[in-house]
């Protein structure tokens, strides 16, 4: 009885197996460009652009459109279909039905509305190959098209540094390259790329590395913060000692945001060598004495008689 459960068990796995495969249709791949698209328009504007969609399978497959508003958490995005915003400004799209590997062009519109409020507005068009809403049996595959959208008038900027630092909050280090991280916290009604450098300088104000901020241009959207990407300072420079950092930023019209870091810069074969050198220091009195300590003793004893020859 025994020897007949892995055979019924194997049955009964490649039934549930055959059964889904028959329930679940294929799951198609999509992918949507630009991925980003930044416009600017007036309160009563029509925007006209484009956007690609390409069929990355090896079947024909249909592709829906749909459109969501977005935020940023801590750098995530979080999309939401609430009413009245930049959504509902872009008119629904057809699907489109692409043969294997085909590429197809779609035209899409943005109609801001008179009355649409000043700074930034932000949408993903997604296309998918179900329809929004859909409940089925399927794997759904989904790529959008991100919209930034700054509509004119009293644009209010401001920004600020939450915090800076090495990564995971490190002040030793061996030597380079060492990673730091700023969070930028937006506190006005567009978005914002604060770029710029972070450089590393010596006691003296001496340049040892410099690397480039935020050199992709990532956006910290308004009343949100978000964790740049990572910078590194790398270099083959002998560095010892104590070291600032000091981050200078751009955003905006020109307005600048700064931050300042003082990290050590301590390699092994420099503690060898202080480890040496203390060592050599705390010993030198105590050799000295015991030097001195010596002389006195030699020169304290009475010089031996001298022997006389004998004469034969």
């Amino acid at each position: 009885m025994t020897a007949r459960i892995p055979l019924v068990l194997f049955v009964a796995f490649s039934s549930a197996a055959a059964i889904a495969a028959a329930l679940v249709p294929y799951a198609h791949a999509v992918t949507v460009g630009p991925a980003k698209l930044e416009v600017a328009a007036d309160p009563g504007d029509t925007i006209r652009g484009e956007l690609f969609v390409i069929n990355e399978t090896d079947a024909a497959a249909t592709f829906h459109a749909s459109v969501q508003q977005f935020t940023e958490v801590e750098g995530n995005k979080v999309f939401n279909d609430e009413e009245g915003g930049i959504a509902s400004w872009i008119p629904p799209l057809a699907p489109v039905t692409l043969a294997p590997g085909a590429q197809q062009t779609v035209p899409f519109t943005i109609r801001v509305p008179e009355n649409a409020p000043p700074g930034g507005h932000f949408a993903v068009i997604w296309w998918s190959s179900a329809p929004k809403g859909t409940r089925q049996l399927s794997v759904v595959t989904r790529a959008g098209a991100l919209v930034y959208l700054t509509v004119s008038g009293e644009a209010r900027r401001s920004a600020q540094i939450v915090s800076f630092g090495a990564e995971g909050g490190g002040r030793f280090f061996r030597g380079l390259p060492v990673r730091f991280e700023v969070l930028i916290k937006n506190e006005g009604n567009v978005y914002e790329k604060p770029m710029g450098t972070l450089t590393l300088t010596n006691l003296f104000g001496g340049e040892s590395a410099r690397a480039k901020v935020n050199e992709s241009g990532s956006q910290v959207l308004p009343r949100s913060q978000k964790t740049l990407p990572t910078i590194e300072l790398a270099g083959d420079r002998f560095l010892f000692g104590p070291y600032r950092a000091n981050l200078d930023l751009v955003y905006g019209d020109g307005a600048h945001l700064g931050a300042r870091k003082w990290i050590w810069v301590v390699p092994l074969t420099g503690v060898l060598w202080m480890s040496a050198i203390i060592l050599l220091l705390a010993g030198a009195p105590f050799g000295i004495k015991k030097y001195n300590a010596w002389v006195l003793r030699r020169a304290s004893q009475p010089d031996p008689p001298k022997r006389r020859r004998s004469l034969r």
